[in-house]
């Protein structure tokens, strides 16, 4: 999933720009919606809120240099990468954000229908330090857009913060994708490329926010991309190889008024196995609607019911973190308990400072961090990524 909270500062943006559009209404998530791909792995006009979201867990490979990689090891191949604990965890989300669902009847070249937003991380597993940046345009060139030509493989693109140069692209490949953003001491320039099938987050991808219809999105993933590229902080650029995930998500007003935040798991299990869980949060804190998918090699994806499931927070003082900046409390243990008596797991954060707090968006923050799953015998069979949102005071993500 992702986590927003833009449209009313995405009309702010664009209404002075805006003409009237004909009458028209927002499409919906539909159970029978007809896939065709690779279009489908661009942009959907006409819904209100879409976001192509990576998050991975990389090694750093060596210090590049003017003649290549510097270091002991020199660049890994995909089985040293895979064998030694990642060094890094890094989130690069696009976001398009609906105004209008149709185009606008002015001329100009600055209207449109749709704000892009950004955002990148990185979580070094080594210093703890934690690094956020973000991007914020109308979708309206030379600002950023989303194009949708066919014979196009640009998905979205947007020039850098004020300040910086460069640009934050995600693009389809022949063999996957490829992305690049850049901010004030943070570049990354990744390749993804694909190695298992894509996996849809419920019945053909029609993934149900709520028990009501019609509260639901179009929701497929990637859940093993094999990621090599180079990564930049503080001026200093790194070799780095891994394994990403990528979630695309389209939809139109998915959630129900009293549904505050949420808690979204994608995790990578040892035995092969890929989990993606979430559960959505009412206003008094307690869970509500919730989704399980399992992925497991050469077997058909599997959503088991909500009652043979768990997930709950740890209470313990080291399975919580309060953030300094926004006081939010955060818990980042859980215990995972599957059906047919598997489990408990524990899920910990590999770093509990892994907040994002947007400084163009009063109110806008949430934690994105990666995560290490370990059996009772404290064995460690997985890792992922965990993304909390709703905690602290007004940031509920208004979708």
């Amino acid at each position: 999933m992702g986590t927003l909270r833009t449209l009313g500062l995405a009309m702010v943006l664009a209404a002075p720009l805006l003409a009237l559009s004909p009458q028209s209404e927002w499409l919906r998530a539909q159970p029978d919606y007809a896939w065709s791909f690779p279009e489908d792995h661009g942009p959907h006009p006409g819904y209100k809120t879409e976001w192509w979201y990576f998050t991975g867990l990389l090694a750093d490979s060596g210090v590049v240099g003017n003649s290549g990689v510097m270091g002991d090891a020199g660049l890994m191949g995909d089985e040293a990468a895979e064998d030694r604990p990642p060094d890094l965890g890094y989130q690069f989300t696009l976001f398009k954000v609906g105004v209008l669902p149709a185009p606008p009847a002015s001329s100009s070249p600055w209207a449109t229908t749709d704000v892009l937003m950004g955002h990148m991380a990185i979580t070094d597993l080594e210093t703890g330090a934690h690094v956020f940046r973000e991007v914020l345009h109308r979708a309206a060139p030379p600002l950023a857009g989303f194009p949708t030509a066919p014979d196009n493989d640009t998905i979205a693109w947007s020039l850098a913060p004020a300040g910086t140069s460069g640009r934050w692209v995600l693009r389809r490949t022949d063999t996957g994708f490829a992305l690049a953003g850049a901010g004030a001491e943070l570049h990354m320039n990744l390749a993804l490329d694909t190695v298992s099938p894509m996996v849809f987050q419920g019945p053909n991808g029609y993934s149900r926010k709520s028990s009501r219809e019609g509260r639901a999105s179009m929701y497929y993933s990637y859940t093993d991309l094999r990621t090599s590229g180079t990564v930049e902080v503080d001026g200093q650029a790194r070799a780095v190889t891994g394994t990403s995930w990528m979630d695309h998500e389209f939809s139109s007003d998915p959630l129900e008024e009293a549904q505050v935040g949420w808690d979204w798991f994608s995790l990578r299990l040892n035995d092969g196995r890929a989990v993606m869980a979430f559960q959505l949060r009412d206003s008094t804190g307690a869970p509500g609607f919730r989704h399980l998918t399992v992925t497991r090699p050469g077997e058909e994806d599997s959503y088991p019911d909500a009652g043979a499931w768990s997930l709950t927070p740890r209470t313990s003082p080291e399975s919580t973190w309060e953030s300094p900046e926004t006081e939010a409390i955060y818990p980042v243990g859980w215990t995972v308990q599957l059906q047919g008596g598997e489990g408990p797991w524990t899920v910990a954060a590999m770093e509990s400072a892994a907040e994002n707090v947007s400084k163009r968006i009063p109110g806008l923050f949430y934690w994105e961090g990666p995560v290490e799953v370990t059996d009772a015998e404290g064995a460690v069979i997985g890792r992922g990524y965990l993304e909390m949102t709703g905690y602290g005071e007004g940031s509920r993500p208004a979708l």
